[in-house]
């Protein structure tokens, strides 16, 4: 309740001076609050109102991150198809921006995707993504989680030679 409380003071004085950036992550925080207390209804509202004054305000990274919280929720409601379109649309909106931890988490919810609509090959493609910006990160962990999701789908896709070898 406490963070809850400080980010609707810290709304009030973001929109009373126009800060657009923070207004934004504000909305963001409060939809990530009530994600965590499992009120996804809420957490889609603010979400949204984040997404709209990005998307005005032309703020792609921006618009990249909402549209991603946003699929994770769909994903979590079993709205796999929906939750695809907004990680797609988010990937794309950060095309060439060198937003390389972003583009990982984007690849890695893809990779979800597509294994939970039984397309294995699509959800290779996108670990293999995941792991190409976990390298550029020189971030082991997310190698790691990306090699056991490449593992998985050739296993699925009964690729045992290769899903071994991750």
């Amino acid at each position: 309740l406490a963070a809850e409380h400080e980010f609707r003071s810290l709304l009030k004085e973001a929109v009373k001076f126009k800060d657009t950036k923070n207004t934004i992550e504000i909305y963001n925080g409060l939809g990530n609050i009530y994600d965590t207390r499992q009120q996804k209804d809420e957490a889609l509202k603010y979400y949204l109102k984040g997404l709209r004054i990005a998307e005005k305000s032309k703020k792609r990274y921006h618009q990249a991150i909402l549209l991603n919280n946003i699929g994770l929720l769909k994903f979590q409601n079993q709205q796999v198809r929906e939750a695809e379109k907004d990680f797609k649309e988010a990937l794309k909106i950060i095309e060439g921006m060198n937003e390389d931890r972003l583009s990982l988490n984007l690849n890695n919810n893809l990779g979800l995707v597509n294994k939970e609509m039984k397309d294995y090959k699509q959800s290779i493609k996108y670990y293999q993504n995941t792991v190409l910006d976990a390298k550029k990160l020189g971030f082991p962990q997310g190698r790691g989680v990306a090699f056991l999701n490449l593992s998985d789908s050739y296993l699925r896709n009964k690729e045992y030679g290769i899903a071994s070898k991750y």
